[in-house]
């Protein structure tokens, strides 16, 4: 049936192609007879639904919903986790990169970033510079944190807090002072990474952290009162305290877990660790306590089992 239809197509063609009129019987007897009359019925309804299948108007792709996003195909080949990332990490203030990372940039005081809160459930980063982020960085509810406070007053006013599985904090004031005054909590489940650096950095509140391990690097380079009021460390592995300069930890520092090193080096200063280092790991306490004042309040280890040894010797 289709073949007739098609053949009959073609005569029609040709036909109105060379203006040609047809001097024959019709089916119905009749002379000079349309040229309707040599198509039989069933294939002159297949011409006819052809016809009004290219007659019919056929909307673009996009068309059907005038509302839709053009990427919204795009978006979804490459899976929720993008779109996850990409929504959450906007409302945050943020652009999402290429490996889910939330990237949260704050370079100036332009008010912007006053607090800055990390998206939940993916990676974070966030930069902050001179005099930003005064309102801290809350980054408790991702799945990572790396987060830097580098220049003058940068995270001064609010605590800097984070989470996840890892968490770096860089609190560095370079040729100024008073970084992430309010003190860092880390809390991460695997690793904190610490580091106050500078003069006044992190220095009217404690600098805390846990996890399986947990380092802590507070250094006043030839500034003062680098992490002032204290620092506590409960990993459950092993912690790693070292402060540098002059009045740098000078309250209590306090660490327990598996393993416990605390360096306090004066350096050109003193007062380092001047309110004493207590040790609760349960396998070993090492302290090193260096130049004028240092450990002035004394080491103790709490756990009898402990190894606990003290020396003066700071590299």
């Amino acid at each position: 049936m289709r073949w007739r239809a098609m053949t009959c197509g073609a005569v029609v063609l040709l036909a109105a192609a060379s203006g040609c009129r047809f001097d024959t019987v019709g089916a119905g007897g009749s002379e000079d007879g349309d040229i309707d009359d040599l198509i039989p019925d069933d294939a002159a309804r297949a011409v006819d639904a052809r016809q009004s299948l290219s007659d019919a108007e056929i909307p673009p792709d996009d068309a059907a919903d005038p509302d839709a996003a053009p990427d919204a195909g795009r978006d979804a080949e490459q899976g929720d986790d993008a779109s996850v990332c990409g929504s959450a990490c906007a409302d945050a203030g943020g652009t999402c990169q290429a490996d889910d990372t939330c990237l949260i940039e704050c370079e100036d005081s332009d008010g912007r970033c006053d607090e800055v809160v990390c998206p939940a459930d993916i990676p974070c980063e966030v930069r902050c510079g001179d005099d930003s982020c005064l309102g801290g960085i809350d980054c408790t509810e991702a799945s990572r944190c790396d987060l830097f406070c580098e220049g003058d007053k940068a995270c001064r006013d609010g605590e800097v807090a984070c989470a996840g599985s890892s968490c770096t904090v860089s609190c560095d004031a370079g040729d100024g002072a008073d970084t992430c005054m309010q003190g860092v909590s880390c809390e991460a489940t695997d690793t904190c990474d610490v580091s106050c650096l500078g003069d006044k950095t992190c220095r009217d509140d404690d600098v805390t952290c846990a996890g399986a391990s947990c380092s802590i690097h507070c250094d006043a380079r030839g500034g003062a009162e680098a992490c002032y009021s204290g620092v506590s460390c409960e990993a459950t592995g092993s912690c790693a305290v070292v402060c540098t300069g002059d009045k740098a930890c000078r309250e209590e520092v306090h660490c327990e877990g598996g393993s416990c090193e605390v360096t306090c080096d004066s350096a050109d200063g003193a007062e380092a660790c001047f309110g004493g280092v207590t040790c609760d790991a349960t396998e070993s306490c090492d302290f090193h306590c260096c130049g004028d004042e240092a450990c002035s309040g004394g080491t103790s280890c709490g756990e009898p089992s402990a190894s606990c040894e003290e020396d003066d010797v700071c590299e």
